[in-house]
């Protein structure tokens, strides 16, 4: 949104079929993203070494959190895989039970 701001282009289906069937020079459309680009991870590399302390610390409370996220989608993914019905979990499981 904001290298759209910045360049002064807008962004519709008009003007983007448009620009893409053109035969301007592509080097002036793609400059702006590159020094926007080079900009941000030089401040993110910046911010990185300077808070290096915070950023260590938002991981380690992350970390956690993003584990317990995990292992919830891994265990619902494991659960309705067994109860599937016509799954071989579930025939193996039935036939267990059988027994």
């Amino acid at each position: 949104m904001i290298l759209l701001l910045w360049t002064g282009s807008t962004l519709n289906a008009k003007n983007f079929k448009a620009e893409s069937n053109s035969s301007h020079i592509v080097g002036e459309d793609i400059m702006p993203s590159v020094i926007f680009g080079l900009l941000t991870v030089a401040l993110g590399l910046w911010g990185l070494t300077a808070w290096w302390w915070s950023v260590t610390e938002f991981l380690r409370g992350a970390l956690p959190i993003a584990l317990i996220f995990l292992g919830l989608v891994a265990l619902a993914a494991g659960v309705r895989t067994v109860r599937k019905p016509g799954s071989k979990a579930a025939g193996k499981a039935e036939a267990e039970e059988e027994l």
